[in-house]
């Protein structure tokens, strides 16, 4: 268990189902977020996509895409926040501070972007200045932690699509 989330031997049965997004630029380089992240023992990916593990957690990659499921049996809306931030790294076991964030150092800096249910691309954001790990995880949420120099302004981070409504 971490963070009073279990890792079950099976996915939750998806009562909550939703989608945010990870992305990660070092010195200026755009990081893909591994899969299995938040599985215990992910097996080889089958056409890129992790569908076995010996757990999950409710928060997971199924791949390298920057996608991060949100399963959980909670039966709240799926416009609620479970989950933050903080609870994807420490699933993840990576460390984030304002001058490090995994085995990478530089200034910090989080952005994020939201649009609403049945709204498919992200594609303003805005930079996060309370403590990151307090980030509320909304679907269709696309988050950017940047680790630099070099640095980029909000309006210069891509646009992120997601592939299903919620």
């Amino acid at each position: 268990m971490v963070d009073s989330i279990p890792c079950n031997p099976t996915m939750s049965d998806n009562n909550f189902h939703v989608h945010a997004f990870l992305g990660v630029l070092v010195n200026g380089n755009w990081l893909a977020i591994p899969y299995g992240v938040g599985m215990n023992e992910p097996q080889p990916p089958v056409s890129g996509f992790v569908n076995e593990a010996n757990c999950f957690y409710y928060l997971h990659t199924h791949d390298s895409s920057g996608y991060i499921h949100q399963e959980s049996p909670s039966t709240a809306p799926l416009s609620s926040s479970l989950f933050t931030l903080g609870n994807v790294l420490d699933v993840w076991g990576q460390p984030l501070s304002s001058n490090n964030f995994a085995s990478w150092t530089g200034l910090v800096r989080v952005f994020y972007g939201a649009v609403p249910l049945r709204t498919l691309e992200v594609k303003s954001y805005s930079e996060f200045t309370g403590d990151p790990h307090t980030l509320k995880l909304y679907s269709h949420e696309a988050i950017w932690i940047e680790v630099g120099p070099p640095y980029v302004e909000a309006a210069q981070l891509p646009p992120v699509e997601f592939y299903t409504e919620y």
